[in-house]
C-alpha cells in the first residue's frame, strides 16, 4: 500500500490581508552594533535592572519613540 502525503496548501495561509500587518507579521531583526561611553552603558545596565527590562529593549523603545513620524 502506498504511503499518504498530506501537503498544506500554501494559499490557504492565514496571511493578513492588510499589506502593513502583513509586513510586520514577517518582519526580522537586523544586528546593530555601535560604541557607546562606559558611564552611559553603566547607566543602561543599572536601568535595566531597576525596571526589569533588558538593554535592548530599552534602547528599542527610546529609538521607536525617537523616530515617530
Amino acid at each position: 500500500m502506498p504511503k499518504k502525503i498530506h501537503i498544506k496548501n500554501p494559499k490557504s495561509s492565514s496571511a493578513p490581508k492588510d499589506a502593513d500587518a502583513w509586513v510586520k507579521s514577517r518582519e526580522e531583526n537586523k544586528r546593530l552594533t555601535f560604541d557607546l561611553p562606559t558611564t552611559l552603558h553603566a547607566k543602561l545596565k543599572i536601568y535595566s535592572v531597576n525596571v526589569n527590562k533588558t538593554m535592548g529593549e530599552i534602547i528599542i523603545e527610546l529609538l521607536e519613540e525617537k523616530l515617530k513620524y
